[in-house]
């Protein structure tokens, strides 16, 4: 009987190729996001209508980010209604600004509700 020997070396060629083609066409330069503008009919702008400043005092600035200028300030426990939001970068990261009625402030010095009633409740449990 004669031996038949059988050549692999096709399938370990092209296997080869596309992990090379692979490593080298997935290591190329990502641009950095530098902000988010959401419609004002998204579904995040629809559950969080409301904000209540848990802050005793913040400023309110006239565009997201460090870059903004004072147009107002807002005060602990008083109500505003969330016209926006949007991402902004700071270094390496994001962080995420709402819109309020009278200026722009940061997402960490507000609590977002979905209604006027919830956010008056939660707003007379702060101290």
């Amino acid at each position: 009987m004669k031996k038949v020997i059988r050549s692999d070396w096709g399938i370990r060629h092209l296997i080869v190729v596309l992990c090379l083609f692979f490593c080298l066409f997935s290591c190329t330069r990502h641009t950095t996001l530098d902000s988010i503008i959401l419609p004002s009919d998204s579904a995040v702008n629809d559950a969080d209508r409301f904000a209540v400043i848990v802050e005793t005092y913040i400023s309110l600035k006239d565009s997201p980010g460090a870059n903004g200028i004072i147009v107002n300030h807002a005060r602990r426990k008083e109500i505003y209604e969330v016209t926006g939001t949007q991402f902004v970068s700071k270094d390496s990261e994001s962080e995420l600004w709402v819109h309020l009625t009278d200026g722009w402030l940061q997402r960490s010095f507000v609590e977002l509700y979905p209604s006027r009633a919830k956010a008056e409740t939660a707003a007379a449990r702060l101290k």
